[in-house]
């Protein structure tokens, strides 16, 4: 009995590591807007997996990135694996909404990402100055007054603070940011 608690114990511990990016973007997806290849990883320097044609709904994974050139791409499920869609030609949404993607968060210093919006909440990971994540276009106050962004980051859907970053224009430059008000 020992050994079949310990065993379903280890299995649940697996599953929730490896399941927690897809329970965190619970709700979200990501909508052709257009023909488009989905890639082996984040930008045009991996691999094409396929093309897909404009309406094409996938379910989002939490995750997305800016490649070199300051466009981002969503990871995605695809085919019983995953994909990389450039936002270029897709919309994320959230509960059948589009989030405005007009903007992005930069981090102003090296920060922490949290799981929900305020320092009470575990750290998920870090970010150097000069970061970009995609913001999920939500924000909340902590108890202090604090606005908290939600974004998407390497660990999947996290929160940052405002103290330590910004809304910017996506295509503004690092060094001289358009700071959105």
């Amino acid at each position: 009995m020992k050994r079949f608690l310990s065993l379903t114990l280890i299995v649940l511990l697996v599953f929730s590591v490896f399941a927690m990016p897809a329970m965190a973007a619970s709700g979200y997806s990501v909508k052709t807007t257009a023909s488009v290849n989905l890639r082996k990883g984040p930008g045009l320097d991996y691999g094409k997996i396929t093309s897909v044609s404009s309406g094409k709904s996938f379910t989002y994974q939490g995750i997305s990135q800016f490649d070199s050139r300051g466009i981002a791409w969503h990871k995605i499920s695809y085919n019983g694996g995953t994909a990389w869609i450039s936002w270029k030609y897709s919309n994320l949404q959230y509960n059948g909404n589009s989030i405005d993607e007009s903007n992005c968060v930069q981090a102003t210093a090296s920060v922490n990402l949290r799981a929900g919006a305020g320092t009470n909440y575990a750290k998920l990971t870090s970010v150097s100055k000069g970061k970009r994540l995609v913001y999920l276009g939500e924000s909340q106050n902590d108890s202090r007054g604090v606005r908290w962004y939600k974004v998407s980051c390497s660990k999947g859907i996290a929160w940052v603070s405002s103290r330590y970053s910004k809304l910017v224009a996506p295509g503004s430059s690092i060094s001289s940011s358009t700071v959105v008000t």
